[in-house]
C-alpha cells in the first residue's frame, strides 16, 4: 500500500494507511479524524478546494464486507499526525511530507513539464513547498492549541476524576478508622472538590478542561485534606 495516492488530481492518503504505518488501530484512526470533524477545526480551516477529510469505504480483503475510512490530504493529515508523538512517530510524519511533496508536484507539472532536473530548479521548488508547509502547519498549530486550551472534559475522563475522587476519600476515611458517615464523607468531598476546583481555575467540576486533566490527577493521588479538615474529623469523633 503506497504512503500517498493520486485521487481526482490531488495527493491524498487513506486513513487505513495512516493506521498501518503508525501502528494503530484503525479504529481509532477514524475516532480521531471524526472527533476534529465533530470539533468543527477541519471544516473552518476547509475551503471548497481544500476539502481535509472525505469520506470513503473499503471492503475487507476477508470477510469482503465494506467499512468506513478516510481519505486526507496533506492538510488533513498534518492536522490528525500532531496527535502522534515520539520519535519514530515524527520520522513517519517526515516519510508522509515528502510523499506528499512528491505527488503534488507530479499532479501540478506531468501534463505540462517534467519534474525539475538541475539541482538549483529543485532547490527552488523545495523552498516553495516547504514555505507553503510551514505556514500551514503553523495556522494549523494554532487552530489546534487554542482548541485544545478550550475542549471541556470529555465524560469518559470526568467519570475518571470522579472514581478518584471517591478513592481517595474513602481511603483516607478506612486508614484511619473514622466512620463512612454522611457528615465524614461530605465533609471530605468538600475539601478535595475544593482543591480540584482550585487547581483548574473553575468553579465547578464540570468546567475543568482537556489540558488540565493530568493536572488534576496528579492532584487526587497527592491529596491530603486540609488541617482544619483534619481538626473537624477529629473533633467529630471524639464527640462520638
Amino acid at each position: 500500500m503506497k504512503l500517498i495516492e493520486n485521487k481526482n488530481n490531488q495527493a491524498v492518503t487513506t486513513s487505513l494507511q495512516v493506521a498501518e504505518t503508525f501502528g494503530k488501530k484503525h479504529k481509532i484512526v477514524l475516532k480521531s479524524i471524526e472527533d476534529l470533524l465533530a470539533n468543527g477545526v477541519a471544516q473552518n480551516y476547509a475551503t471548497p478546494k481544500n476539502k481535509m477529510f472525505a469520506k470513503g469505504t473499503y471492503k475487507h480483503p476477508q470477510n469482503h464486507q465494506e467499512y468506513p475510512m478516510y481519505y486526507m490530504n496533506k492538510d488533513g493529515f498534518t492536522l490528525l499526525a500532531f496527535g502522534f508523538t515520539g520519535k519514530k512517530a515524527n520520522e513517519f510524519k517526515l516519510e508522509y511530507i515528502q510523499a506528499f511533496n512528491k505527488m503534488e508536484s507530479y499532479i501540478n507539472k506531468h501534463n505540462e513539464t517534467q519534474l525539475p532536473e538541475t539541482p538549483e530548479d529543485k532547490l527552488v521548488l523545495t523552498m516553495e513547498v516547504t514555505n507553503r508547509t510551514v505556514k500551514r502547519v503553523e495556522s494549523i498549530e494554532k487552530d489546534v492549541n487554542d482548541l485544545k486550551n478550550n475542549v471541556l472534559l470529555d465524560t469518559g475522563s470526568y467519570a475518571v476524576i470522579g472514581r478518584l475522587v471517591s478513592k481517595r476519600v474513602y481511603e483516607y476515611l478506612d486508614d484511619r478508622r473514622y466512620p463512612r458517615n454522611k457528615n465524614n464523607v461530605s465533609l471530605l468531598f468538600s475539601d478535595i472538590n475544593h482543591g480540584i476546583k482550585r487547581i483548574a481555575g473553575v468553579s465547578t467540576r464540570s468546567q475543568i478542561k482537556n489540558k488540565d486533566f493530568e493536572k488534576v490527577m496528579q492532584y487526587i493521588y497527592a491529596w491530603e485534606p486540609a488541617t482544619a479538615t483534619k481538626m473537624e474529623l477529629i473533633n467529630k469523633k471524639v464527640e462520638a
